[in-house]
């Protein structure tokens, strides 16, 4: 049996193990999906860790504060510093996605062509009804995502409660892409 995991750089794969055991700092450019972006990062990695086919630094964000899980996939480039830190111990409990507690909520409901949406998607709840119709609450941390998980599904999904700065997010991201196709 061979099973592959995601094709992180090699470069990448030992600059971070080399943050980790040597207690280094190491600085990123990392390509958020949620935001779409790519930002300049200082971390303090603390552990790489496997899940759902893809690996994960766990490390101390210095720019954000607080702790965050980085796909190595999405490093685009990597390069160890001179600071050194101390881990926490116990390390905390690794999750890839952690929601926070401020993040908004949006309440979906998705034809029955879309049940794949919360096997893909961490959901805060998931009700099917008698008519294969699912609904789910999804946390958002980041409007571009939701703009693309709305697009994706199409006529597959009925926004039934959103907070008033997300509502009709899929109608502006179709308008601005259909603006820049006419350019």
């Amino acid at each position: 049996v061979e099973v592959e995991l995601d094709p992180a750089p090699e470069d990448v794969r030992t600059t971070v193990r080399r943050g980790i055991d040597e207690r280094r700092t190491i600085a990123v450019e990392y390509h958020s999906f949620g935001s779409d972006t790519v930002e300049r990062r200082r971390i303090d990695p603390w552990r790489l860790q496997q899940s759902e086919g893809h690996w994960y630094v766990q490390a101390w964000c210095r720019e954000r504060s607080d702790e965050r899980v980085f796909r190595l996939d999405r490093i685009v480039s990597v390069e160890a510093t001179d600071d050194t830190f101390v881990p926490p111990d116990p390390l905390p409990e690794f999750a890839v996605f952690d929601v926070h507690h401020d993040a908004d909520r949006v309440r979906l409901r998705l034809a029955p062509g879309a049940r794949w949406v919360p096997q893909n998607y961490p959901c805060e709840s998931v009700e099917v009804d008698a008519d294969g119709f699912t609904e789910v609450v999804v946390a958002v941390g980041a409007t571009p995502w939701l703009e693309r998980l709305l697009l994706q599904l199409g006529p597959e999904v009925e926004v039934l409660e959103a907070p008033d700065h997300l509502r009709g997010v899929e109608k502006e991201s179709a308008r601005r892409i259909l603006a820049r196709y006419r350019q």
